[in-house]
């Protein structure tokens, strides 16, 4: 008998990121979810399984459908956007009053282009407790951080992921982005070995 394996892969950038369509200024959490469970929703069609891979924020957002829609067969990571550097939560911080007054506000984003974000997006950030949407994960979690992050606090991430029994895995040298290939190389394999 012979037998077929086909995988479908779907990779997209949210709205208003990349090469989507929309303004980054109008981003949302809640946006977010829904773009992403209607992604799920079409490679469901022709996939049983279905492994979701995010970096940063995106990994925020798939904790966040995650938790709403449990519809996701295993999730990975890449240096995810949990718990910020202490500089960024100021600037969030800062981000929401200043977008309050004005109706939005300007930063730098962690790949040091200049960016603006509407209230709605802080006022969101403050509603979702991602930390108990990580705990109730329960599918299997592949968590891979950068150990010379700057835009996220390793620390922190560390320290809640061992006082809840989550694994994760770090490329030393590595900054958030994980630009260099042998840093890219070496998230393949890990993500290989994961999956088998």
């Amino acid at each position: 008998m012979l037998e077929f394996c086909i995988n479908l892969e779907l990779r997209f950038d949210f709205s208003g990121n990349g090469e989507s369509e929309g303004k980054f200024e109008d981003q949302c959490y809640s946006k977010y979810v829904e773009e992403l469970k209607n992604s799920i929703d079409f490679m469901k069609k022709d996939n049983k399984k279905i492994i979701v891979i995010g970096h940063s924020f995106g990994s925020n957002i798939i904790v966040l459908e995650y938790e709403k829609y449990n519809n996701i067969n295993k999730i990975i990571t890449l240096a995810p956007g949990f718990f910020l550097e202490r500089k960024r939560v100021l600037n969030l911080v800062l981000g929401f009053i200043i977008s309050s007054i004005k109706g939005k506000e300007n930063f730098i984003d962690s790949w040091g282009e200049k960016r603006s974000l509407k209230i709605r997006f802080f006022l969101e950030r403050i509603k979702y407790n991602i930390k108990n949407a990580i705990k109730k994960i329960n599918v299997p979690l592949l968590i891979i951080l950068a150990g010379d992050d700057r835009a996220i606090n390793n620390k922190k991430s560390k320290r809640f992921f061992k006082n809840n029994g989550i694994n994760y895995t770090e490329i030393i040298n590595a900054r958030h982005g994980f630009g260099k290939e042998k840093y890219l190389n070496h998230i393949t394999k890990e993500i290989l070995k994961w999956l088998k």
